[in-house]
């Protein structure tokens, strides 16, 4: 992708932004989606964005409490965005997922009985340093965890030939592992330069209920009209 089109696209997240922000004061619905990869007290060669220490994690957890959000799960959030609740509510998302997660978050999230999702991205399951099926069976049996897709090879999708087939294919090898549907997904990367209108269309065309993006913003009236691209936010 060349300059000006970088320019182009982090144009469209900056106004997207500066509007669904500007509408949290105004919204009836005031969600917010915490996005994590890494959770680890170790430095690791990955972007800040997708690192958290066991402390940084539990403190994006309190600050919410804190300010009155009861974290729900996926099912529920978008029970309370069709009602247009003025419930305040938090979702908890993990990407890709790496071990450290399940290693680290799952523990803490059991002992403070908190609901979560995990996007898989089905071509890393069983690859060092992420889960195996096995585990993620085991993360299915449990009442707090929602299964999610993240496509099948972490493409940015925009640019990929195989876009619809990323998310059908992914959707269907994790259903077939679990024996029961996937309703949501989260697109790799997840900025305007990687999730295009086609996109989110192909998501609809591949049965999901939703999908998440990563434009850093509240879930407000405004930013869940598209329910095939709601923002989430990283917090340290």
């Amino acid at each position: 992708m060349n300059k000006l089109m970088s320019y182009y696209y982090e144009a469209i997240y900056r106004c997207k932004k500066l509007y669904w922000d500007f509408s949290h004061r105004y919204s009836m619905i005031d969600g917010a989606a915490l996005m994590y990869h890494h959770i680890s007290d170790h430095h690791l060669e990955e972007l800040d964005s997708c690192q958290h220490t066991v402390k940084q994690f539990i403190n994006s957890i309190t600050t919410f409490q804190q300010r009155g959000y009861r974290f729900v799960s996926v099912d529920e959030a978008m029970e309370l965005i069709r009602n247009k609740s003025s419930q305040k509510f938090a979702i908890l998302t993990f990407d890709d997922v790496p071990l450290s997660a399940y290693e680290l978050a799952v523990p803490i999230l059991q002992k403070l009985n908190l609901p979560f999702v995990f996007f898989i991205t089905t071509d890393y399951i069983g690859k060092e340093g992420y889960l195996s099926q096995d585990q993620i069976l085991q993360l299915d049996s449990m009442s707090l965890c929602t299964i999610g897709a993240h496509t099948v090879t972490h493409p940015m999708l925009r640019l990929s030939k195989n876009a619809l087939k990323e998310l059908t294919d992914s959707k269907n090898i994790l259903e077939n592992i679990l024996g029961h549907s996937v309703d949501y997904m989260a697109y790799p990367y997840g900025r305007p330069s990687s999730v295009s209108r086609k996109i989110m269309k192909y998501a609809k065309i591949g049965g999901y209920k939703c999908a998440f993006g990563t434009i850093q913003s509240m879930l407000t009236d405004c930013s869940t009209k598209n329910i095939y691209y709601f923002p989430r936010l990283v917090c340290h």
